[in-house]
């Protein structure tokens, strides 16, 4: 019934990428974000799912893991990824303002901005931008992208890498306003 369904909403983290698909209940059934896009799902008897209008052969399943509730998403022939239900992190936007900056990677030749923007910490850069959401403590996603933050011996944020699909832990360090 719909109580299950509510149950089952909440936000799911594949844990070696960062990425995170958020499962919302909204007119009457689950709405799952994925690949840039949302999507309706479809039942299919018990916890499992397809999505409308989603990839070919994709489903869903929830299932009760080692440590909590987690997401079973499987399209043969690739391999099934799990991703465990997270707590989602709502920080203020004075915290959010602590992690903007102008960040650099050496390996791009590349400067990031993060700014605050109506309140949310926007990403800025070449081709590039939007409203990042926060998933756990000192992560955040834009898309398909993971922007996973490091601190310096104070605290503050100093660096984060990006992760999006083949390419992980690419390093934007903080460039100190001048």
């Amino acid at each position: 019934g719909e109580a299950d369904l509510r149950a089952l909403a909440g936000s799911y983290r594949e844990k070696a990428s960062g990425m995170v698909r958020r499962v919302r209940f909204e007119d009457g059934r689950l709405k799952v974000e994925a690949f840039g896009d949302t999507y309706a799902l479809t039942p299919l008897g018990g916890r499992r799912f397809r999505l409308d209008d989603g990839p070919a052969d994709l489903t869903l399943e929830f299932e009760d893991g080692p440590s909590g509730r987690r997401l079973r998403e499987g399209a043969a022939p690739r391999p099934v990824t799990l991703w465990d239900a997270v707590q989602p992190v709502a920080p203020t936007a004075a915290e959010m303002a602590a992690y903007a900056g102008r960040y650099y990677s050496e390996e791009l030749d590349a400067t990031y901005a993060l700014e605050m923007k109506d309140g949310a910490l926007a990403l800025t850069a070449r081709r590039l931008g939007g409203a990042l959401a926060p998933s756990v403590r000192d992560e955040f996603t834009l898309g398909s992208m993971v922007l996973r933050f490091e601190r310096d011996a104070q605290g503050r944020p100093a660096a984060f890498r990006l992760g999006q699909g083949r390419i992980r832990n690419l390093r934007f360090a903080r460039r100190e306003e001048s």
